[in-house]
């Protein structure tokens, strides 16, 4: 279910329980109220891209290549380091699938991005690929965001890189 429907259906249900918000609610409307604010500022973040200049890259590995993890890790370390160095700073990083574990405690690549985050690129985090390796609490750069400001992005920027 989209953020839109979800905002929805929440107001629908607050309205049908009266000010009254129990405990087994709450959680659901703190979530929903997270996301829609999330998305709002990566909309408000694209909107303001040129999509013909704009570049997004898509993480969806926890590393680069198809090789041994121990190559993967080195190939990502370099490839990031190098955006880095070379000034080629991409509009967006959005990391899903397994991609979500190089923004997360561990990563070889967190000072990168760091420094890429520092540079102005924006880095989007999928939310259900972060609950689904339960790695919410140890993402350490980035913004969590949810599938459809991937697509969002994917759809209205100038090139995408899938890595």
């Amino acid at each position: 279910m989209n953020i839109d429907a979800r905002v929805t259906n929440a107001r629908q249900l607050y309205v049908e329980i009266g000010a009254c918000v129990t405990d087994v609610l709450l959680p659901e409307v703190i979530n929903v109220c997270t996301d829609y604010l999330s998305s709002l500022k990566i909309k408000t973040i694209l909107s303001c891209t040129k999509a013909n200049t704009s570049l997004a890259l898509m993480i969806t590995r926890n590393g680069l290549g198809e090789a041994p993890p121990e190559l993967q890790a080195i190939l990502v370390k370099n490839y990031f380091s190098l955006l880095v160095t070379e000034g080629a700073i991409p509009d967006f990083v959005c990391c899903y699938g397994n991609g979500v574990k190089l923004t997360c405690k561990g990563s070889p690549v967190i000072e990168e991005l760091k420094a890429l985050e520092s540079r102005g690129a924006k880095i989007i985090i999928c939310k259900t690929c972060l609950n689904y390796f339960q790695l919410e609490d140890q993402v350490e750069t980035g913004m969590v965001g949810t599938m459809h400001d991937i697509v969002d992005i994917q759809f209205k920027i100038g090139k995408t890189i899938t890595i």
